[in-house]
């Protein structure tokens, strides 16, 4: 099984790789560029970009850890680091399909039900996108005159897309948190076709609808656990948007201040947020050469994009091989 799952590992790598090439392939205009930013990398401003990716990381940790000692009062820190980096690596071999399946089995190993696990792995994705878009709104209210200003066609369009994506995260929220939605769901998915194949994905998903809405009950219930928890999420956020800033220092270019390349960031992440990805690439490319690029020029935006998926892809993926190969077998 050992085996077997390092081969998985092995695939995610290749796979990784092959999304890599396909990038450098799209960006290719612009290697000059990228060759003579990565070349020029210092091993200290590799480690603070590597160090600021893995904070981001460890603050994700402390939320996890926050939920499960709702029902785990002695689960550890060190513990919810390893179902972070397990959830972050097996995202990407599994392309994306088995990251919350990994957490529940993890959580499942220290104690946890997988009922309980999954519940309160997936408000915590819903936790994650509430902070997302007051993180975004907050953003947005301060820093709407400059990005009228400085970039009119990306706030003609931005306005629709806040909208729109909000729409869908408060859907997401009430689908977990409010009963009349969830019946209507429940409703919904009573039309799929009776047939045993799907009669089994309607019991799956009453019974996962159940499970979150219970989960979400009880944690709710918890309001000092709930502001701790949107708490850590604006400090995660924060420090996950003072990267493309560290980036274009790194860089030695000119770019707008701090707090107005926080809110860049907190808009790329938020037009992401519902976006489908391939082993977690694609959205995110697209998104940040499309915010950053009206400010600091293509070329730059391409050679930033690489230094900020090496503090927020690459070294993390990599830090996650360890307990994916490592994680026990039932």
């Amino acid at each position: 099984m050992k085996k077997r799952r390092k081969n998985t590992a092995v695939t995610g790598l290749l796979t990784v790789a092959a999304l890599t090439v396909v990038l450098l392939i799209l960006l290719r205009d612009h290697a000059d560029t990228m060759i003579a930013a990565i070349s020029g990398l210092s091993l200290p401003d590799l480690l603070l970009l590597i160090g600021l990716g893995f904070l981001y990381q460890f603050f994700e940790a402390c939320i996890c850890c926050a939920m499960v000692r709702t029902r785990l009062p002695d689960f550890h820190l060190r513990r919810a680091l390893k179902v972070i980096y397990l959830k972050l690596f097996g995202s990407v071999v599994s392309l994306g399909s088995a990251s919350i399946l990994l957490e529940c089995y993890a959580l499942q190993q220290n104690g946890l039900s997988a009922g309980s696990g999954a519940g309160l792995m997936t408000l915590e994705y819903v936790f994650h996108k509430i902070s997302i878009t007051l993180y975004a709104t907050a953003a947005l209210a301060v820093q709407w005159p400059w990005l009228r200003q400085s970039s009119p066609g990306l706030a003609r369009y931005l306005l629709p897309a806040y909208f729109a994506i909000a729409l869908i995260i408060a859907a997401l929220v009430l689908l977990c948190t409010w009963s009349w939605i969830q019946r209507a769901a429940l409703r919904l998915i009573g039309w799929l076709p009776d047939t045993d194949k799907w009669n089994r994905r309607r019991e799956t998903c009453r019974e996962q609808l159940q499970v979150v809405y219970t989960e979400s009950h009880a944690l709710f219930a918890n309001r000092a656990c709930c502001v701790k928890i949107l708490a850590l999420n604006a400090v995660k956020l924060f420090t996950l948007y003072a990267i493309p800033c560290l980036c274009m220092r790194i860089l030695d270019v000119e770019s707008p201040g701090f707090f107005q390349m926080q809110a860049l960031a907190a808009v790329m992440l938020f037009l992401i947020s519902i976006l489908p990805n391939v082993a977690g690439m694609g959205p995110t490319e697209l998104a940040f050469l499309l915010i950053f690029s009206p400010y600091v020029g293509e070329g730059t935006a391409a050679s930033a994009l690489i230094l900020y998926r090496i503090s927020t892809y690459y070294a993390p993926m990599m830090m996650g091989i360890y307990p994916f190969c490592t994680i026990r077998t039932p």
